[in-house]
């Protein structure tokens, strides 16, 4: 197995206006609470990864509600089994509200080591 640690919400908000991989959706309203989705992409082949076996607001610093103009952090460290693919797969991470409708969605290239 390996370890995937995804840092990506501040990241995400200070380059979301030079990038095409960042889908942030206006809410017009705060995010109280939710979930989160991660998938493998391979080509046209997509993989779900395990849910994080926390709510959206225990993955964030600062903790929920996410408001308008905050800076959060989302943080999740995920083991995946050894048969992803090594050859440029990339991740794509999904955050939903209450309702179960996307208000976030980045997808990236990543490096998968053993150690």
């Amino acid at each position: 197995m390996h370890l995937l640690n995804i840092m990506t919400w501040e990241l995400v908000l200070c380059t979301s206006s030079v990038t095409d991989a960042t889908n942030y959706k206006d809410c017009a309203e705060d995010i109280r609470g939710g979930s989160a989705s991660m998938q493998v992409v391979n080509g046209n082949v997509i993989r779900w990864l395990p849910p994080p076996n926390k709510t959206l607001c225990e993955c964030l610093n600062p903790s929920c509600p996410i408001e308008e103009g905050g800076t959060h952090v989302y943080r999740h460290t995920l083991e995946i089994i050894d048969n992803i693919p090594s050859h440029e797969p990339e991740i794509r991470l999904e955050l939903l509200n209450e309702q179960k409708s996307v208000f976030f969605c980045i997808q990236f290239p990543v490096q998968i080591n053993a150690f």
